[in-house]
């Protein structure tokens, strides 16, 4: 009896200092991953964030402008003088986007906490308008810059200038939305608004336009329910080239087609060499239970004049095309375009196709296509 209650062995202090170590080793190791997935979580909940809020603004800033019947940019708003009878849009000292109307001002995007915003206007040939919305936040930045053509302008012209803000008259048929997020959210939200078509076709209707509606949804501190009468965005096919060839993403390319490290996102992108006949690329996909068919790209150029040309178009049977955009001269050179057209009549058919062209003599002028996007709704 006196052995089983005095004579237990406990353990050592070896024993328990190995123990210890073992333990404390399992805890740091789960804390560090523990810390790793939280700031992950945070970084893409703020990076989605800002490009909420670039592409709402944007969206605003499209709808505002598209119906204007005059458009001049101001390069500086040091010491300027407002015209009453005028209307503007331009950053203030908060980071909110302005819009004045009748020397009113008026929230037009509303800047959440800790987020700085930066704008810019091109005014290009051709009524067409260039807007650069750039949200930063905690280190996170996204960059909206939709293109798109003035349809008001009658006989009037635009000249080729840039600055901060913008001056512009309406006949206040087409009012923007104001949007005045409150603040930034904490969870992800449930939708990304998607850029609003940039360009107007040159032939037979394919790029419908459209304006932001008024209920557009904006980021809020709760994942709220989204309306389930209301198809959201999805892509059905997107492709940055990174796999460094054209099977993988199902592409039917021609000779001078190949790919190339002067990119916008990753490390490829699409080359077309002007060889002085037509080089191109296509993409078959069905957009079978879709309706409505946006298509969205990234283009550069290098070395363009009026005798080459960048086109992209689609077709439902390969036979008869429908022009995007045909880019031709300047416009195009050493810089990247992000490109959004809506496509009429697109949805719903099996043999959809996309297809991207370059014509030109051979003097080894070049155009380049990166991350890809067809998007259905």
């Amino acid at each position: 009896m006196d052995k089983l209650f005095y004579n237990k062995k406990g353990i050592t202090l070896i024993e328990l200092i190995v123990a210890v170590a073992i333990l404390s080793s399992i805890i740091a190791v789960a804390c560090s991953f523990y810390f790793f997935g939280t700031n992950s979580f945070r970084s893409g909940t703020k990076q989605v964030n800002v490009q909420s809020y670039a592409r709402l603004a944007a969206n605003a800033i499209t709808g505002e402008l598209r119906f204007a019947t005059s458009a001049q940019t101001i390069s500086s708003l040091t010491n300027y003088t407002f015209d009453t009878t005028k209307n503007y849009i331009f950053v203030d000292s908060h980071n909110n986007i302005i819009r004045k109307v009748n020397n009113v001002n008026s929230d037009l995007v509303t800047a959440p906490a800790n987020t700085t915003c930066e704008l810019s206007f091109t005014l290009k040939g051709s009524n067409l308008v260039n807007t650069n919305v750039k949200y930063t936040s905690s280190g996170n930045s996204f960059i909206a810059d939709p293109e798109f053509q003035i349809l008001n302008l009658g006989d009037s012209t635009i000249q080729n200038t840039q600055g901060i803000a913008i001056c512009y008259t309406s006949d206040g048929s087409t009012p923007a939305p104001i949007v005045s997020p409150t603040a930034l959210p904490t969870n992800t939200p449930t939708s990304i608004p998607t850029s609003t078509p940039t360009s107007t076709p040159t032939s037979i209707p394919t790029s419908t336009p459209t304006s932001t509606p008024t209920n557009t949804p904006v980021p809020t501190a709760t994942n709220t329910p989204l309306p389930t009468n209301t198809p959201q965005p999805t892509a059905i096919f997107t492709d940055g080239f990174e796999s460094n060839n054209f099977t993988v993403g199902g592409w039917t390319s021609t000779t001078n087609v190949d790919t190339s490290t002067t990119q916008k996102r990753g490390s490829y992108s699409a080359r077309f060499k002007a060889s002085g006949s037509t080089n191109s690329l296509t993409k078959s996909k069905s957009t079978a239970g879709f309706s409505s068919i946006q298509v969205q790209y990234y283009r550069y150029t290098t070395s363009f004049t009026t005798s080459y040309h960048f086109i992209s178009e689609w077709s439902l049977d390969g036979i008869t095309w429908y022009t995007l955009e045909d880019l031709s001269g300047t416009t195009g050179n050493n810089a990247w375009i992000q490109k959004t057209f809506t496509l009429v009549g697109a949805g719903n058919n099996a043999n959809f196709q996309l297809r991207f062209k370059i014509t030109g003599a051979n003097n080894n002028y070049y155009a380049y296509l990166d991350d890809v996007k067809i998007i259905g709704q």
